[in-house]
């Protein structure tokens, strides 16, 4: 879920963050094309590649650039949503684009 960490580590206008979300979308469905996964699977993965990055992305920054852990944790739960809220004819999460 690159799009995820992005959002995060840069400050991404809207439209480059719609794009991101849709190549993280685009790649996950292209394995329930190819046979491989059920949609269900690949939102799961997604939503998976996400909470994994979030666990480790605030002590990442701390460490390797020296964030606030609080702004970090901060930016990171604001940036969070379920990839089962995305409509990739729209790029919205829930109704709403969210930068």
């Amino acid at each position: 879920s690159t799009s995820f960490w992005m959002s995060v580590v840069f400050d991404m206008e809207e439209e480059d963050y719609c794009q991101a979300l849709l190549t993280d979308y685009a790649v996950s469905y292209a394995r329930t094309v190819a046979g491989v996964h059920y949609i269900s699977d690949n939102i799961d993965g997604l939503n998976l590649g996400q909470a994994i990055i979030a666990h480790y992305l605030e002590d990442y920054l701390v460490e390797k650039y020296g964030a606030s852990r609080t702004a970090a944790r901060t930016k990171i739960a604001q940036k969070r949503f379920d990839w089962n809220d995305f409509d990739p004819k729209t790029c919205e999460i829930d109704g709403r684009r969210k930068k």
